[in-house]
């Protein structure tokens, strides 16, 4: 789930990490689903760190208003369990039938 305001009216989000191992991994992850799904955990680390930025009014130690800039988690990330052997087997059937992954 994405918290940032500003990005109220998205659906997803491309995301690309990379490292000098593996190189890019580009995904796009889709906000609010019930059912979740699995994404490389380089993205998913990724995505856990991501921030935005959000101002606070308050007061100085003089009695003045004053704003505050805070860094606040942008999404909301959970961790789901595992693939089992068959849901293993059953996803790459269907990729094999979809040709997605050619």
């Amino acid at each position: 789930m994405n918290r940032n305001p500003a990005m109220k009216d998205y659906e997803g989000n491309w995301y690309c990490v990379s490292n000098s191992i593996v190189g890019d991994i580009r995904k796009f992850v889709q906000y609010d689903t019930e059912e979740g799904f699995h994404v490389p955990y380089m993205i998913y680390l990724h995505l856990k760190e991501k921030e935005y930025q959000i101002f606070i009014k308050g007061k100085d130690h003089k009695g003045r208003e004053t704003k505050r800039a805070k860094n606040v988690k942008e999404l909301s990330v959970e961790l789901l369990d595992p693939l089992t052997d068959d849901e293993i087997k059953d996803l790459v059937q269907r990729q094999a039938l979809n040709h997605s992954i050619d």
